[in-house]
């Protein structure tokens, strides 16, 4: 149950920021441009800063698919180390060997 809901939760961490980060894009692109008026730039500023500090990609955590641990979590297998070597040696993932 813990497991589900933490990649639940990740999910929606990830939806999310994917959406504020669209915004404090367009945002940061009105805010820098000089040709908009003063007093559009100046009202934008709030929710420009806002959108700087608030939101950020480090709430995002990478989770192993089986055990749910966030930490040391690879790529391109998104297992953790224990896990990935448990696999390794028990043969279950190939083109991997111990040395």
């Amino acid at each position: 149950m813990k497991l589900h809901y933490l990649n639940k939760r990740d999910y929606f961490e990830r939806k999310n920021f994917i959406k504020t980060e669209y915004i404090y894009l367009i945002l940061k692109s009105i805010y820098i441009d000089k040709r908009v008026n003063f007093k559009i730039r100046y009202i934008l500023r709030g929710r420009f800063f806002y959108y700087k500090y608030c939101y950020n990609r480090v709430k995002i955590r990478n989770r192993c698919l089986i055990t749910g641990r966030s930490r040391f979590v690879l790529r391109y297998s998104k297992m953790s180390r224990m896990t990935f070597r448990d696999f390794v040696s028990k043969g279950k993932l190939c083109g991997f060997k111990k040395y």
